[in-house]
């Protein structure tokens, strides 16, 4: 039976000409990391950056027969100093998180002033989830291996289903009521 090494060199050899890399290797599986941004730069009047990551965090069963992947998507920006329409002088942080399942494609284009003191652009990137899907599953597949579920997108699934019938319940419920009262 495969073993999460395997697949991790097995998704190595697919990795030569693209901007991901394997990183945080364990006994169970592996961690696909892309850098989507690493940036500074100064605005008008204030100094900003951004900090971008995408993770496949890929786990192999004990059995060796199957695997599972989970996105994760973490986003740190900052701005110091006079910023936004009205000008304030202060700091501001956001950060933002995602773990599960997901199909995105994004793009992200800023232009602002570099330490080298030239207006260019200081992020620039365009991104899909399904290269790194299709890596690791191309991989998988090469090794007999079939994907699973992981924990974190059941956990979505059911959420979902539960959502979903809830908000049927409440429009069954306000037709029945506007039929039999109005």
């Amino acid at each position: 039976m495969p073993t999460a090494a395997d697949l991790a060199a097995a998704v190595g050899q697919r990795l030569e000409r693209t901007p991901y890399r394997i990183a945080d290797p364990r006994p169970d599986g592996f961690t696909m990391r892309l850098d989507l941004a690493d940036a500074r730069w100064w605005g008008v009047l204030s100094r900003s950056g951004l900090r971008e990551t995408h993770e496949l965090v890929v786990r192999v069963t004990p059995d060796g027969r199957s695997y599972a992947t989970t996105d994760r998507r973490m986003e740190v920006g900052w701005t110091a100093g006079p910023s936004g329409p009205v000008p304030h002088v202060g700091a501001t942080l956001r950060a933002s998180g995602f773990q599960g399942k997901t199909w995105t494609y994004s793009a992200k284009k800023v232009v602002g002033v570099s330490d080298a003191g030239r207006v260019e652009t200081v992020v620039d990137y365009a991104f899909s989830t399904a290269l790194g899907h299709r890596l690791v599953s191309e991989a998988a597949a090469s090794l007999g291996l079939r994907e699973k579920m992981s924990t974190s997108t059941k956990i979505g699934v059911v959420a979902a289903v539960i959502g979903g019938a809830m908000a049927l319940v409440a429009v069954v419920g306000a037709v029945v009521s506007t039929v039999f009262m109005g």
